[in-house]
Parts: structure tokens; C-alpha cells; sequence
């Protein structure tokens, strides 16, 4: 069992979920195939993802997310996701990398929708980013 936590919460809707568990398997094999041990599945729901007592702390110690065992079981609480000290895999918008969030983590790759009317252009994409 992994150790890491991965996740690709911008378009896991239900109905897209197929595509989404697809695409992961694709990538939990390639991380797999380069000796990373990437999770089995990918973490839908706060319940998915490990504990941190006392909340998630940053370099200087101070908390930045809550405990994902103290939010509700049933959501996900995406800055608990990016955050997460196990993080090693996940998609997030622009907007939350613009307010905070890329000073904890890396970008490392961006999907393009320009095959998409309307999904032209790299700011309309979302973000594969992994912790820094």
C-alpha cells in the first residue's frame, strides 16, 4: 500500500468518473514503471486521505489546513488535498495558484484543451501539481 496521496478533482464528476479512473491507472502505471509507489486509487473523499494530527503545518509550523480526519468524510476539501504532506499527484485551477497555493507546490505538467470550443490558451487549463 502507497503512502502517497494522488487525486484529479477538477473533472471527476460522476459522470466522468470512468474516464477519470482511466486516466489514472494510466498514470499510477507510468509513476510505477519509474519506481514511484503511486497509489492504487485516487483520493475522491477527505475519509481518503491519511490523518495529520494537529493539522497541516507549513516549513515554519504554522497550520495552513485543517486535519483531513476533522472534515466531513463525505467531501473533499481541496486545500487539504494540495497541502497534504503525502501529496504526490494532483490537478488544481489557476485561481487557488494565484492566491497561495504554488508557494507549497509544483507545477509539473498542464492538459490542453484547446481540441475544446472554448478551451483555447494555457490560462483556461488546469494545473498538475505536486507538494514543493
Amino acid at each position: 500500500m502507497s503512502d502517497f496521496v494522488a487525486a484529479l478533482p477538477m473533472y471527476d464528476w460522476p459522470e466522468m468518473r470512468s474516464e477519470v479512473d482511466a486516466q489514472w491507472a494510466r498514470l499510477r502505471d507510468a509513476f510505477r514503471q519509474k519506481g514511484i509507489d503511486a497509489p492504487q486509487n485516487i483520493a475522491r473523499f477527505n475519509a481518503d486521505l491519511r490523518p495529520v494530527e494537529g493539522g497541516i503545518r507549513d516549513a515554519a509550523g504554522k497550520v495552513i489546513a485543517p486535519d483531513p480526519a476533522t472534515l466531513p468524510p463525505g467531501e473533499l476539501y481541496f486545500h487539504g488535498l494540495w497541502l497534504h504532506p503525502a501529496l504526490l499527484f494532483a490537478q488544481t485551477c489557476w485561481g487557488p495558484m494565484e492566491t497561495g497555493l504554488s508557494e507549497h507546490v509544483q507545477v509539473i505538467g498542464q492538459p490542453s484543451y484547446d481540441a475544446f470550443e472554448g478551451g483555447q490558451g494555457e490560462l483556461y487549463s488546469s494545473a498538475i501539481v505536486m507538494r514543493a
